[in-house]
């Protein structure tokens, strides 16, 4: 979409045959999934500590961005705030 807007002056028809062809180059997409992966780390990098004080449901929502590449990433651990149980007075206490 980005190459599509900076590219909107030009000839509809030429820019998507551009796209077509710049797709089908292996060179060329793994120089952009090399592009949008630092893009991406440096946005989740700047942004990781608002992240972190979201709530669980929100958060998973970046973590599944954050783990949807092919190199392993470092995901913070987070225990929850609380864990409900209950206990029978004939439990064992440990």
């Amino acid at each position: 979409m980005e190459y599509w807007r900076n590219n909107e002056d030009r000839d509809a028809q030429e820019v998507k045959v551009e796209a077509i062809v710049l797709s089908r180059d292996a060179e060329e997409i793994a120089l952009l999934e090399l592009l949008a992966e630092k893009a991406f780390d440096a946005l989740y990098d700047q942004h990781k500590k608002a992240i972190y004080k979201l709530n669980e449901q929100q958060r998973s929502g970046y973590e599944k961005l954050r783990l949807a590449t092919a190199k392993p990433q470092e995901v913070p651990w987070h225990l929850p705030a609380s864990i409900n149980f209950t206990r029978k007075p004939t439990d064992t206490l440990w």
